[in-house]
């Protein structure tokens, strides 16, 4: 994964963790489209195992949610300026 790939997982995995999280569920989708797609992108990657109905965590995808580091993303947006 390129770091502007990890960049964009990471804040959609946040996206995840806040709205479709439902703890020892799993991430539960509810069958939104967007909910369906996110799973999908994040399972492609290997950050989520899918299920019926969502997903869960996988330990890359949990290592993922614990990066604090805030220098990916710092590193991305000045890539980004410079285009």
């Amino acid at each position: 994964m390129t770091p502007e790939e990890r960049t964009i997982l990471k804040a959609l995995a946040h996206m995840c963790l806040q709205y479709m999280d439902e703890g020892s569920e799993g991430l539960v989708h509810k069958s939104m489209s967007a909910g369906e797609k996110a799973v999908e992108v994040l399972a492609y990657y290997g950050l989520v195992k899918p299920d019926l109905g969502g997903g869960f965590w996988t330990d890359e995808g949990l290592r993922l949610l614990d990066d604090e580091s805030t220098s990916d993303r710092t590193n991305f947006l000045q890539r980004m300026s410079k285009s």
